[in-house]
């Protein structure tokens, strides 16, 4: 059953709600304006992490809400307040580590809303077909000497605190003769910032492997099946990594509860895979016209491509209406 009245509206970001040059037109920023002053809640329903979501916010004053690191946060905007937190379970960092490392990746974590990277990668980023990024990267990644190492001395923590029957499971699989132990890389430069300060270990919401190709990121992928994880492609070879049972779409479910929404009347938007969650939970799912046939046949509607005001169609011919 499809409503005919809808009280929210989730927006994936890039592909959707941002055109090529990453922005949002002025004729669907005044429809979002439109939407707001009608009543209606809007929600920003992404992968990026809030680091990367405050200076567009700054010219989007009508986004109550924000489902961001697909699923791992939801945030009040206006309140500024923390209302759902998802990290993955540390003791998988170990397996993580060891598939990223038999592929040539760049390694974003995202951890308590900030963007870890490592800050010799930035400039390679048309390497791993994310060029379209780097701009935002540098303005507001926190750059690491090296996202491998912070990554793995947080494993280790656990480990030692780890039950010895814990242990084997969470052990890496053992190193071919002859190679190095990744433990020789952590020294005291482990969490050491490209500024010279220092971060203590955190929790992580999400990983992104970002690849030189998708023949790369599917090999990851089957190294990393089985595990207790949820795993999407994103972009054009990247793989995300987020806690087991989260998405877009179970964040569109804690945001309804924070909101009292029947989730029968909310509208998601998107273009890509990683949107399908939250497209397939939503009373009313939106297909934008740059999105593959898969997405666009799982969707009840599609819209114009997001170079031509599609998410302004979307409010005004069905959240509006």
């Amino acid at each position: 059953m499809i409503f005919n009245e809808f009280d929210l509206i989730a927006f994936d970001m890039d592909g959707t709600l941002l055109n090529s040059q990453k922005e949002v037109s002025p004729l669907t920023r005044e429809a979002l304006k439109e939407a707001d002053a009608a009543g209606k809640l809007i929600a920003l329903c992404t992968g990026r992490c809030l680091s990367e979501l405050w200076k567009p916010l700054e010219s989007l004053p009508w986004v109550r809400y924000l489902i961001c690191e697909s699923g791992a946060i939801v945030y009040d905007v206006r309140e500024k307040r923390l209302l759902r937190q998802h990290t993955i379970d540390p003791a998988l960092f170990g397996r993580i580590l060891e598939a990223a490392e038999q592929e040539d990746v760049m390694l974003q974590m995202m951890s308590e809303g900030r963007s870890l990277l490592t800050k010799e990668q930035i400039p390679q980023m048309p390497h791993y077909r994310i060029e379209v990024y780097q701009k935002m990267f540098e303005e507001v990644g926190t750059k690491l000497l090296s996202t491998k190492s912070y990554l793995e001395r947080c494993y280790q923590i656990v480990r030692e605190s780890a039950p010895d029957d814990e242990v084997q499971w969470m052990s890496k699989a053992p190193k071919a003769a002859g190679e190095s132990s990744a433990d020789a890389r952590i020294d005291g430069d482990w969490n050491c910032l490209a500024d010279g300060s220092h971060i203590p270990p955190a929790g992580m919401e999400k990983i992104n492997l970002y690849h030189t190709d998708t023949d790369a990121r599917e090999r990851t992928l089957r190294r990393l099946d089985g595990m207790p994880l949820e795993m999407v492609y994103s972009e054009i070879t990247s793989l995300e990594i987020s806690p087991r049972g989260v998405s877009k779409g179970t964040g569109l479910h804690e945001l309804c509860s924070e909101t009292e929404i029947d989730i029968r009347r909310t509208i998601a938007v998107g273009d890509a895979p990683n949107d399908l969650p939250a497209l397939r939970e939503a009373g009313l799912s939106i297909a934008m016209g740059n999105a593959s046939e898969e997405i666009k046949t799982a969707c009840d509607v599609t819209v114009a491509d997001n170079d031509h005001d599609g998410c302004r169609e979307a409010i005004l011919k069905y959240l509006l209406s």
